[in-house]
């Protein structure tokens, strides 16, 4: 079968960038406000406030309904951040962190909006960004000199709702993720909400001096010491993402014998020191021994009375935990919580029985998220290939 071949032009030759609005409107004639606030990551418009045209005709971007709205700002863009502006009334207004597209006739909104929302395109983009750290943009001209395939306007609509219909199952899942993060902290609320429990030292988690401990000082693990196989180095970036990011760092076995103290295994409670309390995640069992970074605090459960599970979503729910932070360490974000700020907090220890029947909904729950995971994985593994071969007219 013959490979379909569509040219190819430069998206300037086919669709406007940031046009001037070719018309005017009575100043007190309602038009749909999108806020950045209101452009999700998945690809859609979540909502609109209507405004008066006199509030948004100086100092905002203004389009016409269907025109695509991209977020050129960082880290908006690089969290691509797009939207058809499917808006009630003709005319909308915006933030002028928007770069406007308006499609030509030879070019369909909803086709371009898939076009822009490949990959490929926001890595090339990021390239590309000026201006200074903060403030770092996508520049017009990367846009309009970009490569487009033109297909006739019927396969336009064809790969657009193929697409289309892919991201709305990846939305969809991602709210089924989302909705089985707040049922943890539901539960919680739910088994221990105003439930009477004597309170101790974080220091009662186990009977060791090394129950609570700081990562190895950095004179003691040096970039040198970094290698690609060998026995995990575990990090940040681990833990924010509840070890759903695999270690990328790695130590010589003689290097992770000589720190040892700092190991880490399964059931250990890992805690950013550089972020908020509640950065801490549950080392899996999947995972084999590690050591963790000079960024971490590891707290380790050896006490017949503390169950791990039920004192991680205390560290990330309970409000009283989060009082005691504030007042340990003032302000929000925590630049550098230390073991003796640690040691100091004290923590709710309920009847073992209720801990361990509230480990088991979450496991539970967990066992349902990795499911739920696996499948948007899966998705958005299956939308790249077909967007790939889209554009390539290879569907």
């Amino acid at each position: 079968m013959t490979k379909k071949q569509w040219p190819k032009v430069k998206l300037g030759e086919v669709c406007e960038i940031n046009p001037r609005l070719r018309r005017t409107l009575p100043d007190y004639s309602i038009v749909s406000f999108v806020p950045m606030s209101s452009i999700s990551e998945q690809g859609g418009l979540l909502q609109t406030e209507a405004r008066p045209f006199v509030d948004v005709k100086k100092g905002y971007s203004l389009f016409e309904r269907d025109s695509v709205l991209v977020a050129k700002i960082t880290p908006c863009f690089e969290n691509m951040k797009t939207a058809i502006a499917a808006i009630d009334t003709a005319i909308g207004a915006g933030s002028t962190e928007f770069h406007v597209f308006e499609p030509q006739t030879k070019l369909l909104p909803s086709y371009l909006h898939s076009f822009l929302r490949q990959p490929y395109i926001f890595h090339e983009g990021t390239k590309c960004m000026t201006g200074s750290s903060g403030h770092r943009r996508v520049p017009e001209w990367f846009f309009r000199n970009l490569e487009i395939p033109l297909p006739p306007l019927e396969e336009q609509r064809r790969i657009a709702e193929m697409l289309d219909a892919t991201s709305r199952m990846i939305e969809t899942t991602k709210t089924v993720e989302d909705n089985l993060e707040n049922f943890a902290k539901a539960a919680y609320s739910e088994f221990f909400s105003g439930f009477e429990s004597p309170e101790v030292l974080l220091t009662e988690v186990g009977k060791s001096k090394d129950a609570i401990k700081c990562g190895p000082f950095g004179t003691q693990l040096k970039q040198a010491d970094f290698q690609t196989q060998g026995v995990p180095l575990i990090g940040i970036k681990s833990v924010n993402s509840r070890f759903e990011l695999s270690p990328w760092e790695f130590l010589a076995r003689e290097k992770a014998e000589q720190l040892a103290s700092y190991d880490v295994r399964h059931g250990d409670i890992l805690m950013t020191r550089k972020g908020t309390i509640g950065n801490c995640s549950l080392y899996p069992r999947s995972l084999p021994h590690g050591i963790m970074h000079s960024d971490l605090l590891r707290i380790r459960v050896d006490n017949p009375h503390i169950n791990p599970v039920f004192l991680l979503h205390q560290l990330h729910y309970d409000h009283c935990i989060q009082s005691q932070i504030r007042k340990l360490s003032p302000g929000a974000v925590m630049p550098g919580i230390n073991v003796g700020k640690l040691k100091k907090l004290k923590i709710r220890v309920p009847p073992i029985e209720f801990q361990e029947r509230f480990a088991k909904v979450i496991q539970a729950s967990d066992q349902t998220r990795a499911i739920v995971r696996a499948k948007l994985k899966a998705l958005i593994e299956l939308q790249s290939s077909l967007s790939s071969r889209a554009f390539s007219a290879e569907l």
